[in-house]
């Protein structure tokens, strides 16, 4: 037969720790839920700003020290002022939802990527990969992203300051990272940034010149 009197004291003593227990497992979702907001986006679910900073750290980090090349990828939205203006912001952040979808599903488990300081931009990060491969993954995204503006405007007509008929596109810039390149020792995650936002509007640029 069990003895109680035994046993007793475990059982008091079990049963004064369970509040603490509790506490500390409220304590750790809390905590779990907090480090989830500060660094998701909250429109898109997709990773922040904040959280791809630190990534990008981490990963030239890796890149450098694995001697293994990186892509960054840099999106921003053509003509997405005139979907707010003439469409509403409704649309414009149905047009940032549907655009983290096309991330999802075109890029890898392992890739890195989000949306950059809550504006129309996103960043991605293509660890242990070729340039060719970032060129693929780029044109895909574009051609996804056009069919998607083309879904989202429902036929209707999307004007710019100008009154002038556009369509919703994106500028994709790209920088490769390569260590065996004799500069690679020198530059910071926030070098990378400036490289790839400077190739992302030099074929914006390019793109207005041929309209």
């Amino acid at each position: 037969m069990f003895d109680l009197l035994k046993y007793h004291h475990i059982i008091i003593l079990t049963f004064s720790v369970m509040p603490l227990l509790t506490a500390v497992l409220l304590l750790l979702r809390k905590n779990r839920k907090l480090a989830l907001e500060t660094t998701t986006d909250i429109l898109t679910g997709l990773h922040n700003s904040r959280y791809l900073n630190e990534a990008l750290e981490q990963e030239l980090s890796r890149a450098w020290r694995l001697k293994h090349m990186m892509q960054v990828l840099f999106i921003d939205l053509d003509n997405f002022k005139a979907v707010n203006d003439t469409l509403g912001h409704h649309v414009g952040d149905q047009m940032l939802m549907r655009i983290s979808v096309i991330l999802r599903n075109q890029l890898r488990k392992h890739d890195i990527y989000g949306r950059w300081y809550n504006g129309d931009e996103f960043l991605i990060i293509l660890p242990e990969t070729e340039k060719f491969h970032a060129h693929d993954v780029a044109e895909r995204l574009s051609l996804e992203i056009a069919e998607a503006g083309k879904k989202i405007a429902k036929g209707k007509k999307i004007k710019n300051g100008n009154g002038k008929n556009v369509e919703i596109d994106a500028s994709i810039g790209i920088f490769s990272f390569d260590p065996e390149n004799s500069n690679s020792e020198t530059i910071s995650a926030d070098d990378l940034v400036k490289e790839v936002d400077a190739d992302m509007y030099t074929k914006k640029e390019a793109k207005k010149v041929m309209a």
